[in-house]
């Protein structure tokens, strides 16, 4: 069962790679033995200016240096290559970045599939030299508020968050998110009055490519399996109705709803909830020829329930998710899913960190990430 994270130390995992314990705040040691490698050591082998190499590792060469994506990338990866760590105490104690980043995202409940995507966000950012804090994101707005003030007392660099919707309308939340550094969210579509950057990952986009691969199959009884109580899965029916209207079809008569009604954190077990909710309303004399899941495994539970009711998939009912685990390509028949286009999302989000620290006084940005749909065999063709 998820659980609500409380603003401790215990409640946050925090990872960097090794510091050294030698003084000085431009840079670590190579190991026992070994000479520590310096910041002007790195600008000699970049062949730039100290303040140059300062400014894309941790944006502290000065307001009026400017450095390229680019640039930046080859700083950061020759870096890398020459065991370049900051010593963030020292920097912390002068008042400068302390190359510390914290990830709130919602990686505890079951049915979704985030927790790896945000491990390979911080994972790229730990590559960049921060030390990173993760905590999963509370349910309530009172214990998401305690989390962001703990987490702002850390003088961290930036944070990421993959804000709940239900929290966008929060004046206390949008307050304290503006008190960062710098602050980056990671939302499902463009959200007005927050004042910081923005990542837009779309799922509209594979949406709409779902609906349009049916509709040229020639589906036109389409099961979508929701969760109403959930914002983000009434933006998923909404772009179905959308998208069927576009395509001259009365989504009233060609669009039925089987309401899962829960969210994960209300059962202990919420995948073998979905199994016995699936075979009390999936039986053989389906209507439908083309069932949406916006989760992958319950699709998996959808595929083997029809299965064993005889009906063959795709050719009488096709089948099309979200999230696109590993296990979805080697199902039997395979799962056509919306992709969630993950290494580009862990760019772009890590890219706009840099950016955004490196001049903070640049106009804020909302950037665009869309998901992709993935034609496989129980899509039909």
């Amino acid at each position: 069962m998820a659980r609500s994270i409380t603003p401790s130390e215990a409640d946050l995992d925090t990872s960097s790679k090794p510091v050294s314990g030698q003084s000085g705040a431009s840079g670590a040691s190579g190991g026992a033995g070994q000479p520590r490698t310096r910041l002007v050591d790195v600008a000699k082998r970049a062949k730039v200016a100290r303040s140059t190499a300062a400014q894309a590792l941790y944006g502290s060469g000065g307001s009026n240096v400017r450095v390229s994506d680019e640039t930046a990338d080859r700083i950061r990866k020759i870096a890398r290559e020459m065991n370049f760590q900051p010593n963030r105490l020292a920097r912390g104690l002068r008042g400068a970045c302390t190359q510390s980043v914290g990830a709130v995202w919602s990686v505890l409940e079951p049915q979704t599939t985030d927790a790896p995507l945000v491990n390979a966000i911080l994972t790229q950012l730990q590559s960049d030299g921060y030390a990173t804090y993760q905590s999963n994101h509370p349910i309530n707005v009172e214990q998401t508020c305690k989390l962001l003030d703990d987490l702002l007392s850390r003088q961290l660099d930036s944070l990421v968050i993959r804000l709940r919707p239900d929290h966008y309308e929060s004046k206390d939340v949008l307050d304290l998110l503006g008190r960062f550094r710098s602050a980056i969210a990671v939302v499902p579509w463009a959200v007005d009055g927050i004042a910081i950057d923005q990542v837009i990952h779309d799922r509209d986009t594979g949406m709409v490519e779902v609906v349009d691969h049916f509709v040229a199959t020639g589906r036109r009884k389409m099961l979508l399996m929701l969760s109403m109580r959930d914002l983000t899965e009434q933006r998923k029916l909404q772009v179905f109705r959308d998208r069927m209207i576009h395509h001259g079809l009365d989504p009233d008569k060609h669009i039925t709803v089987l309401d899962r009604g829960i969210e994960s954190h209300e059962v202990e077990n919420i995948f073998e909830h979905f199994e016995k909710l699936i075979e009390s309303e999936l039986n053989a004399d389906c209507q439908a020829d083309a069932i949406f899941s916006s989760n992958d495994v319950i699709l998996m539970i959808v595929a083997r329930r029809l299965r064993r009711l005889g009906i063959d998939v795709p050719r009488r009912i096709a089948l099309a998710g979200l999230n696109d685990t590993l296990a979805a390509q080697y199902w039997d028949p395979a799962l056509a899913m919306i992709n969630r286009q993950q290494d580009h999302l862990v760019q772009t989000v890590c890219n706009l960190v840099n950016a955004r620290l490196a001049d903070p006084k640049r106009p804020l940005e909302c950037r665009h990430v869309p998901m992709k749909f993935v034609v496989r065999e129980s899509a039909g063709s």
